[in-house]
């Protein structure tokens, strides 16, 4: 049976049998890579070209293991996060991963920051394999924000429906050295492809990289011995969110995020998308 669809990019129309649901192809009206929908579905779904996605860098050599945290890091980044966002709560520490240790600061909402805030620490002790093109620091860490009623304590992490967005925050911070990559500011990390949600009590499918937004500023870089460490925030998006990232960019949606939600109101894992936002 045949379904209907068209390029999310340039609107030029498909049609074609059921059996390719799932595919990739390519566009002729724009060149875009694209996978063929699910019938009912009226729109292709892109598939991001490598500047768009996270992906492999060039090949290098594996990196050594990390098994004693880096102390030095370790209090930098804590009075940086003290000095900037607040008290650190609790250290969540990673007694699991000896190959890539990432530990979990957390500090409780406050007036300045009414919401939990999360940073990770040991992403930065290895550099990531930037590629000269590109435009960013290095070494950097995680900053994830959830709402206040979101509960934080040992109990309630041992909840998957809980914990899964401290697990992506210990995968994101991994991924340079286990897949040799990179992360940068502007970047999105979607949940599979076709981008699926990250846990059944979401319908968030993507996380795009942006600067962390503590208060009225911006969480500055700092500098560790000779590393000068970035940090980066991860705001989930909705599916449609992230096709709207591919059409009109990072800036644009960043900007639409910025409009519609407040920073209270973004870090819900529950908000509306900015493109139905009363729904």
């Amino acid at each position: 049976m045949p379904i209907e669809f068209r390029c999310p990019i340039c609107g030029k129309g498909f049609k074609v049998d059921e059996k390719h649901v799932g595919r990739k192809t390519i566009c002729k009206g724009c060149g875009t890579t694209i996978l063929v929908p699910q019938p009912g579905e009226t729109e292709a779904i892109v598939i991001p070209s490598e500047d768009e996605v996270l992906v492999p860098a060039t090949a290098a050599e594996p990196p050594k293991r990390v098994i004693e945290r880096d102390g030095q890091l370790f209090a930098a980044i804590s009075k940086h996060i003290e000095q900037h966002v607040g008290p650190i709560a609790r250290v969540f520490r990673d007694h699991v991963n000896e190959k890539k240790q990432v530990d979990i600061l957390w500090v409780k909402p406050t007036a300045k920051t009414p919401f939990h805030t999360l940073a990770t620490c040991g992403m930065a002790e290895q550099p990531m394999q930037i590629p000269p093109e590109a435009d960013g620091f290095p070494y950097a860490e995680m900053i994830l924000c959830l709402p206040q009623n979101w509960p934080i304590d040992e109990s309630a992490l041992a909840n998957e429906a809980i914990y899964w967005p401290l697990r992506w925050m210990k995968l994101v911070a991994r991924l340079p050295q286990e897949q040799n990559t990179y992360v940068a500011r502007s970047q999105v990390l979607p949940n599979g492809v076709p981008a699926r949600p990250f846990h059944a009590n979401t319908t968030m499918t993507a996380w795009m990289f942006t600067p962390p937004q503590i208060g009225p500023e911006e969480l500055p870089a700092m500098a560790v011995s000779d590393r000068t460490v970035d940090f980066f925030a991860m705001t989930a998006i909705h599916t449609d969110e992230l096709r709207f990232y591919y059409q009109h960019g990072y800036l644009e949606t960043l900007r639409r995020l910025k409009a519609e939600f407040p920073s209270r109101t973004l870090h819900s894992m529950r908000r509306p998308s900015f493109l139905n936002p009363h729904r």
